[in-house]
This record gives C-alpha cells, structure tokens and sequence, in this order.
C-alpha cells in the first residue's frame, strides 16, 4: 500500500495494489474518512500503457526470486541489477544467495546489458491485442499499473477503456 496525494492536492489516499483475473485493480481509501473505493476496469489489451510504461522501471527484490528460483533465465537476462558494492550485471546467472546483495533492479535491458525501449515480452498477436509473455509472473510494477487509478489520471485519458467509463 502506498499514499498518493488527492486531485485537488489538500489530501492524500491510500491505495492498494492487486489483481482480479487477469486485470490489475487498484482499491483506493480515504485514510480521513475510512471510505474504500474499488478502482477496477476491464483491460481491452490495446498495449498503450506497455508501449508507454513497459521499459526504464525499477524493480523490487521481490520480482527476482520466483525467477531465480525457477531458473528463468529468459526472463532475467533482460533485468539488470546493480549489488551493493556498485558493480552491474544482467540477473542472468543470479543465484539465491546472491539477492540480499542486489541494490537496484532495472527493467528492461538487451542480454549484453544495454538498456532497452521497450518491454522484450510485448506481443501484439494477430487480433490486434496485446499479449505478455510472462504474464502468469510479471513483476511487480506491471502487476500494479492500473491507469485508471487518480494517481496515472493524465495517462487515464489516454486509454481506450478509461475514455469509455471510469470506475
């Protein structure tokens, strides 16, 4: 959970991050008032927000473990991260006892390292939809991405869901 500032700037709400089937949905309450308010929308997988937020994120050290221990290699060779003694490297040949080390976790690179500009697991299929590739464990951030929540709401108008209803 994290707190946000209101619209109008004199507030802030707490928002809760999670997923209901395969669209992101974001809770908001009112720390003030108690008032929770459901956030959810129906993703129509257009694949502005990967096109636009899908690259240069940071990651938690949470996102690296399930790929660590599922040996997907696929997956990390394209994170690269930064340990505590200032040295860099793609995740590729992580170990676990490696990860209390890990510093900083950078979203998206090439295998050499080199930063990428767009996500390397968007794939927009043949009936025009976005699809991602490491949907079932993506990280974090792109778990939480909902741009409908008050906080992305410039970017809310940017997507086709969002012009048509609003949570």
């Amino acid at each position: 959970m994290r707190y946000f500032p209101d619209r109008n700037g004199i507030g802030f709400f707490l928002v809760s991050f999670c997923t209901r089937g395969n669209n992101p949905c974001v809770v908001s309450c009112s720390p003030v008032t108690g008032k929770a308010r459901d956030m959810t929308q129906e993703c129509r997988q257009c694949g502005k927000c990967c096109e636009k937020w899908g690259w240069d994120q940071k990651g938690i050290p949470d996102d690296l473990v399930p790929w660590v221990e599922g040996g997907r290699r696929d997956i990390l060779m394209h994170v690269l991260v930064r340990f505590s003694d200032g040295r860099y490297c793609t995740a590729a040949g992580l170990v676990p006892d490696d990860l209390p080390r890990v510093d900083r976790i950078y979203y998206w690179v090439d295998p050499d390292g080199k930063k990428r500009y767009s996500c390397p697991f968007f794939e927009r299929r043949q009936d025009r939809k976005v699809y991602c590739r490491i949907h079932d464990t993506k990280p974090a951030v792109c778990v939480g991405f909902a741009p409908w929540a008050a906080v992305w709401h410039d970017y809310g108008l940017n997507c086709p869901a969002c012009r048509d209803t609003t949570p």
